[in-house]
């Protein structure tokens, strides 16, 4: 599912609900677009690193800056897998939760109906 859709999916159940729940994941989503962008930022100074080493090859300023960004790139693409794997983690478990308080209620309601029956 895009970003987008979950964002969206999230503003519905944010309309709907003040639970816990709803709060860890909006932290989660939080966590994450703010690791995207720190991941998107960092690929920007990057790639301009790579257009300056493609004019410059033998500059060791910008040598050595590749390495420092390559590293940083790697270190800012596993928080942001992390974070992805958190926020995905928490919305199956406020899918879950919504899925097993609703079958409680459809329980809940077939118990009512069928002791109404028997009387």
């Amino acid at each position: 599912m895009s970003l987008l859709r979950w964002g969206l999916v999230l503003l519905l159940f944010a309309g709907c609900s003040t639970s816990f729940q709803n709060q860890v994941v909006h932290e989660r989503l939080a966590d994450y677009q703010r690791a995207s962008k720190n991941y998107h930022a960092a690929e920007e100074v990057y790639l301009t690193l790579l257009f300056n080493l493609e004019r410059y090859p033998d500059d060791p300023y910008l040598l050595e800056e590749k390495k420092i960004e390559m590293k940083e790139l790697a270190n800012l693409r596993a928080v942001m897998l992390q974070s992805r794997t958190e926020l995905d983690e928490v919305v199956q478990q406020w899918e879950l939760q919504i899925r097993t308080a609703r079958s409680a209620q459809k329980n809940s309601r077939l118990d009512s109906t069928t002791v109404r029956q028997e009387n």
